[in-house]
């Protein structure tokens, strides 16, 4: 959701965008799977199945930093600040994360595709999904600001 979200914003995608789902998607000599095969697929339709090729692809276009700085917006990597006692940040990797964690210039952007489906190093906790989803709920607006623009 939060690819479809950046890609929307930075104007990667639009609403009518497609790829082709073929099961997975093929990055250098790896193959990522899908849930399925899901032919030509919209951003909704890639929300509606999960479909991960739809996401991989996009996360790809939108770069790791741009893509960080996006789930940062939206309160991830650090703590909510709700009245609990051990609170952790989570993780959101960046350029800087990987260059410290693999040596600098050591990982390649193949390291991104997991990350645009919400896995890989990128690292959440139940607060920060609860805001999130408050966030969405909301349609992006907070009691400061509007994150993006659901239309």
């Amino acid at each position: 959701m939060l690819g479809a979200i950046i890609g929307l914003e930075e104007h990667l995608i639009d609403i009518n965008s497609t790829i082709v789902c073929k099961g997975g998607f093929r990055f250098g000599n790896r193959f990522f799977k899908c849930h399925g095969n899901h032919g030509s697929i919209s951003v909704v339709g890639a929300i509606e199945k999960s479909c991960n090729t739809f996401f991989y692809k996009l996360i790809l276009e939108i770069g790791l930093d741009r893509w960080a700085n996006y789930l940062r917006m939206f309160g991830f990597g650090s703590k909510t600040g709700f009245d609990l006692g051990g609170e952790a940040a989570g993780i959101v990797p960046d350029t800087k994360y990987y260059d410290r964690v693999f040596g600098k210039n050591k990982w390649t952007k193949g390291t991104l595709i997991s990350l645009g489906i919400g896995q890989g190093e990128f690292s959440v906790t139940t607060l920060q999904l609860a805001q999130y989803t408050a966030l969405l709920a909301n349609f992006g607006r907070t009691k400061n600001r509007t994150l993006f623009n659901p239309t």
